[in-house]
This record gives structure tokens, sequence and C-alpha cells, in this order.
């Protein structure tokens, strides 16, 4: 074995590195709680909530035909505003 005496920059690295793994054990149980959370919400909201590298949530998953409005606007300025509507919807996005 081979001794090596730690110079100040280095011993800086191994205080970072101690940090660091004391933050990462932190987190990993932060993240374990929060997808806790979210697949009890999910749940409750009739979603499909699928972990592993990343976690997705899905509410539903539906197909639709989408109006251009910039040329609707552009074409027929009086119906495009005739037919404003406003929603408010739910976005989950769970990366």
């Amino acid at each position: 074995m081979i001794t090596k005496q730690l110079t100040p920059d280095m011993a800086k690295k191994v205080e970072e590195l101690a940090a660091v793994r004391a933050d990462t054990k932190a987190l990993e149980a932060r993240e374990k709680i929060l997808k806790t959370e979210i697949l009890d919400y999910c749940d409750n909201a009739a979603a499909a909530l699928k972990f592993g590298a990343e976690i997705r949530c899905m509410i539903e998953q539906k197909s639709s035909v989408r109006i251009d409005t910039t040329a609707l606007r552009a074409k027929f300025p009086e119906a495009a505003t005739a037919c404003e509507a406003s929603t408010t919807f739910l976005q989950i996005k769970c990366v």
C-alpha cells in the first residue's frame, strides 16, 4: 500500500466528495417521498405512473385535430374572435 500526503487542494476535494455523498442520500430520500406522493395523487386521478430512470404521469391520452389559429386569424379575424374560448387544464409533467 502506498501512502500519500493530501495536498490542501486534494483535501478540499475529499471534503466536497463527502458532502456530495451526504446530499445524494438526502436527495434520494426526498425522491422516494415525492414518488410516493405523486403515485398517491395519480392513483386518485385514475392515472398511470411508471417509475424508472424517469417518471411519467399520464392522466389520459387522446387524439385530436388542431386548428392553425394563426392562419385562422389571418384569413377570418372576426370568426376567430367570435369563436374564442378559455380553458383551464391540469398539466402534470414529471421528469
